[in-house]
């Protein structure tokens, strides 16, 4: 089973550029408005002034483009100096997990994937202890171990590891059945598991197109004119099996905000 996190070449960067234009301007003709209650200080993951927010947007947008090896594995060793510094934050332990799931789908060597894997649950397990990243984004990361596992011996782990990142995926959907990620990955999962074991194109078309729409709500929830550091990857992956395989018109939502 391939990654079920799709690479799609030109397309993808051309998506990519139109959602990095998204992200390019930020509302200024915001009403003056006399208040008389005292604002509420910012939450870490959206105060652009603070040195955390700065070095984590300048790394996460990072996993927003088309990394190379080398890159990665730059981008792995900077989180991990941010984990190392910022002990109290899960963010940089989460995007650390993924970053290693990541890496493990693109390793040839068989041998390296299960470390890569360990490395990866490890970092979640942190996340999680530390707190402040939603559950189904801990059982996203934790199904995408799975498919990466599976690659180690196809015949001998595929139909227990695909099950399993199942059940992950499953349980995240009741959790938050509105989380566009659950959903996206939902739909690559049918997409590519055989009929025989629940897989149909009906079904993948069905959760890409909830989790095309997810992902404009969810893009509505961002403040204004804020690249967001908290998880929202997976759009463009989403649109491009939207393109390919149920003959959705491609599109990326245009919510206004600026890179770091």
């Amino acid at each position: 089973m391939q990654y079920p996190y799709f690479n799609s070449g030109i397309t993808r960067l051309l998506l990519l550029l139109v959602l990095s234009l998204s992200f390019l301007s930020s509302s200024f003709a915001q009403p003056v408005v006399e208040s008389q209650t005292e604002e509420l200080p910012l939450a870490a993951e959206w105060d652009t002034d603070s040195p955390y927010y700065q070095i984590m947007a300048e790394n996460v947008i990072k996993l927003d483009t088309i990394i190379s090896d080398e890159d990665l594995n730059r981008l792995i060793a900077t989180l991990e100096r941010i984990a190392r510094v910022e002990k109290d934050k899960a963010l940089p332990q989460y995007y650390l997990a993924f970053a290693y799931s990541t890496k493990s789908f693109k390793e040839k060597d068989l041998d390296k994937i299960d470390q890569l894997c360990d490395q990866s649950e490890l970092a979640l397990s942190k996340a999680k202890q530390i707190g402040g990243v939603a559950e189904e984004e801990i059982l996203i990361i934790r199904a995408l171990i799975q498919y990466a596992r599976l690659q180690v011996d196809f015949m001998g782990r595929g139909m227990e590891a695909s099950a399993q990142a199942e059940r992950y995926l499953r349980e995240g959907y009741k959790i938050n059945p509105e989380n566009p990620r659950v959903l996206a990955i939902l739909g690559q999962h049918y997409l590519q598991i055989p009929a025989q074991v629940g897989g149909s194109r009906e079904k993948s078309c069905h959760f890409v197109s909830l989790a095309l729409d997810a992902y404009v709500k969810e893009k509505e929830t961002f403040p204004a004119g804020v690249f967001p550091i908290v998880p929202h990857w997976g759009e463009l992956d989403a649109v491009d099996i939207a393109g390919k395989f149920c003959f959705m018109k491609a599109r990326v939502t245009t919510t206004k905000t600026k890179t770091p």
